[in-house]
């Protein structure tokens, strides 16, 4: 059976990419205080690091309240101001997350409930630029929403070559910042809410909240909190699709830059009901997990038992229980969970955080119509979930081998392709049709991994989910990537690609458009023009074709259509993978019934 999402794979695969950083930053943040730079923010003063002679740093500043206790499922609540100065100087917590592979004692979770904060990279005034402010980006960590953190990645490069002002931060995951339950959400507090804040999407709440705080805060960075841009990967980047469509994030930001998102994102039904409703709910909705707890915790001897005492229970009282619960407890059922990377209800419309609309009308009515939008994927998505997985390559002592070459690849391009086209094209195509900002689409194909006898990563993982991202940032000493995949033999033409991806990102974070770079020597980068034959640039080395405009021409019917005739897949295979392709924001029963596949 396929498992593109499985927990271990995903565990391994997305914790080690977006977590290896943190102890490597944290080090190097703290070797290199040579000069604390005090700035006053509006919550109070801050004291940061020097990192080099082109950047400052600040690290671990709180942007809301610690949503622990009483503020557990609440919406981040605003700080207090501070008469004294804070030291930020290492990076905060990370939210609360399954521990993954690097648990140092075996523990099921790591991170912390407290755990609001943000990174700030900022450029070293020097000279006349000094009197300029510099554009924000403030960048969205990926994880599947409920892993990650802000830290994995630094900004100092970016900020110190384009003279920008960097961003990083953390939000609520998994059940902290995405429980969409009845009884919390109408349990949310009355007091200092908003209109639209009554919903389980805790985590763009958090977003929002941080975003907030930058825009009131830029200009004591240097930065102009009238050109902001979001930028992410992966949930990161799905999380900007939905900040796109949210009413509530109107003037927040001006720009916006997805990489490798997608709409994994679900309805009500979905998100709350037991999945053997009639409508049914994901195999970790709101309901199933409370039931789960219930059994976990002995309070019900069985399923049914719990779905009655779920029911039975006054609301105050369940909710009540529920934030008794420690974070570990409710972890619990979600660790049990195979394929939580789809199932997980995050992002969901809920009627109130997004108006009740489909969600080709939320992106053609939003608010943020005139936002430009850099949107792309990677060539090979799906690799990053294939090369762990042991039904799929054998790891040996010491090589690494591909069992079924064909069918690996034959994998990779259903739904690295299904990826592109939902999470690319019809997104451009939505907004460009809708006669709304511009939209400028690339694809990233650089593959000159190492490849010898103990291994080919050029085939194991080519331009995998997540390798662009030392790219984007200029560096790639924090990646876990480091020798493995980005050695000497590929340095001169990486780093000369990723030269020019943030040549054209810092562009468009200037201009709103990428054009031909900030430096303006690299290929003009095309919008993107609507419908099959569309202009894309492709991100590559120059021997493999280097930096250039293609035409797109993929549809995702003919996609369906190619899976249900491939000799490569069982029948089961094919409806698991069909089913994975098409549940968001509801479950396809008709189409899957329609080609003999159960729901």
């Amino acid at each position: 059976m396929i498992a593109p999402f499985s927990k271990a794979c995903l565990l391994i695969c997305i914790s080690t990419l977006l977590g290896s950083c943190h102890a490597v930053i944290a080090a190097k943040v703290q070797h290199s205080q040579v000069t604390g730079t005090v700035v006053a923010t509006a919550q109070g003063k801050i004291v940061g690091v020097q990192l080099n002679d082109r950047t400052n740093g600040w690290f671990g500043i709180p942007y809301a309240k610690p949503p622990i206790n009483s503020l557990r499922w609440q919406p981040p609540q605003p700080l207090d101001a501070r008469e004294e100065s804070l030291q930020t100087k290492s990076p905060g917590s990370s939210c609360v997350q399954p521990a993954g592979s690097w648990s140092k004692n075996d523990d099921p979770i790591t991170g912390s409930e407290d755990c609001l904060y943000l990174n700030v990279y900022a450029p070293i005034s020097h000279d006349a630029v000094s009197n300029n402010k510099y554009p924000v980006m403030v960048w969205i960590h990926g994880g599947a929403n409920y892993m990650g953190r802000g830290d994995s990645v630094d900004g100092a490069k970016l900020a110190a070559l384009h003279n920008l002002v960097v961003v990083t931060i953390n939000y609520r995951l998994g059940p902290f910042g995405w429980f969409h339950h009845p009884v919390i959400v109408e349990g949310i507090s009355d007091t200092d809410t908003s209109a639209g804040t009554r919903t389980g999407n805790f985590a763009l709440l958090d977003m929002l909240a941080a975003l907030i705080w930058v825009k009131e805060n830029a200009e004591v960075f240097g930065g102009d909190a009238d050109n902001i841009t979001v930028f992410g990967e992966s949930a990161g980047a799905q999380n900007i699709y939905a900040l796109l469509m949210t009413p509530l994030a109107k003037g927040l930001f001006h720009r916006a830059i997805a990489e490798s998102g997608g709409f994994w994102n679900m309805s009500k039904e979905q998100a709350i009901n037991y999945p053997t409703e009639p409508v049914p709910g994901s195999p970790a909705s709101a309901r199933q997990i409370v039931a789960e707890l219930l059994l976990e915790t002995g309070r019900s001897p069985d399923m049914e038992s719990a779905q009655i005492m779920q029911t039975s229970l006054v609301q105050g009282a369940l909710r009540h229980w529920l934030r008794s619960l420690s974070a570990e407890q409710i972890m619990t059922p979600y660790l049990t969970k195979k394929n939580l990377g789809y199932d997980l209800p995050s992002v969901t419309y809920d009627g109130v955080m997004f108006p009740d609309k489909s969600q080709t009308e939320l992106l053609i009515d939003s608010h943020l119509a005139s936002v430009p939008v850099l949107i792309g994927s990677n060539r090979d998505e799906q690799k990053l979930y294939q090369w762990l997985d042991p039904k799929l390559v054998l790891i040996e002592a010491a090589k690494t081998s591909i069992r079924d070459p064909i069918k690996y690849e034959r994998i990779n391009y259903f739904y690295s392709t299904w990826w592109t086209v939902k999470a690319v094209n019809e997104l451009a195509d939505i907004r460009l049709l809708a006669g709304q900002a511009p939209v400028f689409a690339y694809r990233f194909d650089w593959d000159d991994e190492y490849s010898g006898p103990d291994a080919d990563y050029k085939k194991l993982l080519g331009a995998a989910h997540g390798i662009e991202i030392p790219f984007v940032f200029g560096d790639f000493n924090h990646s876990f990537m480091q020798g493995m995949v980005f050695n000497a033999s590929n340095r001169e033409a990486r780093e000369k690609l990723s030269d020019a991806v943030m040549s054209y990102w810092a562009e468009f974070a200037y201009t709103g458009k990428p054009g031909k770079g900030r430096t303006g020597d690299l290929p003009e980068w095309h919008l993107w023009n609507s419908g099959p034959g569309s202009n894309k640039l492709i991100l590559d080395t120059l021997a493999d074709g280097g930096i250039r405009m293609e035409r797109d021409t993929l549809d995702a019917d003919k996609l369906y259509d190619e899976l249900f005739q491939d000799t490569n897949f069982t029948k089961a295979e094919k409806c698991r993978m069909y089913k994975e392709m098409t549940m968001y924001p509801n479950y396809d029963l008709k189409g899957l019934a329609a080609r003999g596949c159960s729901p």
